[in-house]
């Protein structure tokens, strides 16, 4: 089938289509992009991402074939406008749902790590906190009991880390890691909701008078963050409605309360009725602005004897150099991969070189009046 075939399928059946794999295939709708990725560049990610060390670009120069990706998928200008973006037929491991499955998979983390850097600067919050690898893994956890990351409940609608106003992550990024069936994650705009509300609703929504509640873990991790108390749950921009919606949910006056609750459930109610639903399978990976989508789940299937938990998700965020020298402004912020980057950057050999020179250089006239006369020296 051609893409001219194509031009008229909606973007939610489009992500049921095989597609000839002979060549890529980008499509774009006013809902988002599809890109599937042909045989040819899926053995170049393989063979890119086959080292022992973390992909990146220029260890991707070595293969012809890897570098046509980065000149076909790494452009700017395709994703400029986007706000969502679902890449098909990328490469996988085949888990054997038999056996014990692993809490870290170098192979996936490398593809999604080299997706992220599409849209910008990628960095997990559990690899900030030093907790945990990037991307961060997210699997059910029965024990854990509120509706939070790695829970099996369902997480209503909302936005992730909406209460830091300012440096919220613009774009969130998943992918599946076991092969489940009938597992998804629902999307939608939040153009598409908003313009179901009245003036009114949309007018009151904008006044700053709501708080998020902020779990104690986040407050320790983040002791110097500005996390907002009171703020609006959307606000509007060229780019259209920006939202922050918390899946822990909100607080205001007590005179508002009432009006809040049924906002919010008529909201809910939208997103379920509107919502793109995407497949959490391996080999399909897919990106939303995480500041203009809404995006939730339901429950998680618990594991029974002959069928793995379902929904396990390698999730990565993209955001601003901004955001990052924010979180570094506080030592506790310095995780595994920040702390990565920030030793690659400082403390190169070359720079070692440089800097143990100058050391001896301002230490050598300290050295000889030392020699000259033991009993003073000069500070």
């Amino acid at each position: 089938m051609s893409i001219s075939d194509l031009k008229n399928v909606p973007f939610k059946e489009l992500l049921n289509y095989s597609f000839d794999n002979s060549v890529p295939t980008v499509i774009k709708r006013p809902e988002g992009i599809l890109v599937n990725i042909s045989d040819a560049m899926k053995t170049a990610l393989e063979k890119a991402h086959s080292g022992k060390h973390r992909f990146d670009f220029k260890e991707a120069k070595k293969y012809k074939a890897a570098r046509k990706i980065l000149g076909e998928l790494n452009n700017p200008e395709l994703y400029k406008h986007a706000k969502l973006v679902v890449f098909k037929n990328l490469p996988h491991t085949t888990l054997d749902l038999t056996k014990a499955l692993p809490n870290h998979l170098p192979f996936e983390e490398k593809i999604l790590y080299s997706i992220s850097s599409f849209f910008g600067k990628p960095f997990s919050f559990l690899g900030e906190r030093g907790l945990g690898n990037f991307p961060q893994m997210v699997k059910p956890n029965p024990n854990k009991a509120t509706t939070a990351s790695g829970s099996t409940g369902a997480l209503r609608p909302h936005s992730d880390n909406s209460g830091f106003l300012k440096y919220a992550p613009k774009w969130l990024i998943g992918g599946g890691v076991i092969d489940t069936t009938g597992t998804t994650t629902g999307v939608v705009s939040a153009e598409n909701i908003f313009k179901h509300l009245t003036p009114e609703e949309i007018k009151f929504l904008k006044k700053p008078i709501f708080q998020i509640a902020i779990p104690k873990s986040v407050s320790l991790i983040y002791p110097n963050m500005e996390y907002s108390k009171e703020h609006p749950l959307i606000k509007h921009t060229k780019q259209g409605y920006q939202i922050f919606f918390s899946s822990a949910g909100h607080k205001t006056d007590p005179k508002y309360t009432q009006k809040l609750e049924a906002l919010e459930k008529k909201i809910y109610g939208l997103v379920h009725q509107h919502k793109l639903n995407l497949p959490v399978v391996p080999g399909q990976i897919w990106a939303i602005r995480n500041d203009q989508f809404f995006h939730t789940r339901g429950d998680i299937i618990a594991q029974t004897s002959n069928q793995p938990a379902q929904r396990w998700l390698n999730v990565a965020y993209v955001t601003s150099k901004q955001y990052l020298k924010n979180l570094m402004k506080n030592p506790k912020h310095l995780g595994q991969v920040c702390e990565k980057a920030l030793a690659e950057k400082l403390f190169t050999p070359k720079k070692l070189t440089v800097a143990f020179a100058a050391f001896i250089l301002v230490s050598i006239p300290k050295i000889k009046d030392y020699l000259n006369n033991p009993t003073q020296i000069k500070s």
